[in-house]
């Protein structure tokens, strides 16, 4: 899809720009994607994210929201997606080692559609960029090593209908 790519190429530049300031962290997480309370698959996010203070950063994450299928009247609808989100992030210290953190921002999502009635399968792409917003708890585990747990929503609008995606995840972030 073409947001991975997008994101491999801001990942690679991201990383080659990291050697020269300080404050980057890349992170990794997984969990689980609601599609609107109906159907829910694992997730994957890969985030990368440079501070401009001690509490506030900005980040770009692409997300892997899974796969999901819904069957009736003999056909069955499949829907995959995926994000690409370039948010701001404000932390709020609780301690030394623990912050809250809020996240806005927008998210460009592609949709993948396949519906398959037995005898024929029609497949499509929709996409498009909506608000996203995500708040959470980080752990710091050592100097560069922290553990995260947040909830994540993308409201994405398709075909003038609202779908909200809700993502609960786990992570690990890296301080480079």
């Amino acid at each position: 899809m073409k947001i991975s790519n997008y994101f491999l190429a801001f990942l690679t530049t991201f990383l080659l720009y990291s050697a020269t300031v300080s404050a980057q962290t890349i992170g990794i997480s997984v969990g689980e994607a609601d599609y609107d309370g109906e159907a829910d698959d694992d997730s994957l996010t890969i985030a990368a994210s440079f501070s401009i203070s001690e509490s506030l950063s900005f980040e770009l994450s692409y997300n892997d929201l899974g796969e999901v299928s819904a069957s009736g009247d003999g056909a069955t609808i499949t829907l995959g997606a995926e994000t690409l989100d370039f948010l701001i992030v404000g932390l709020f210290p609780i301690n030394e080692k623990v912050n809250l953190f809020g996240k806005v921002g927008v998210s460009m999502w592609e949709l993948d559609v396949e519906l398959t009635d037995g005898f024929t399968t029609l497949s499509g792409e929709e996409d498009g960029t909506d608000l996203t917003y995500a708040t959470g708890l980080e752990i710091a585990i050592n100097d560069n090593l922290s553990g995260n747990v947040q909830w994540q929503r993308v409201q994405a609008e398709l075909d003038g209908e609202d779908v909200d995606v809700d993502k609960i995840s786990l992570g690990l972030s890296f301080d480079l």
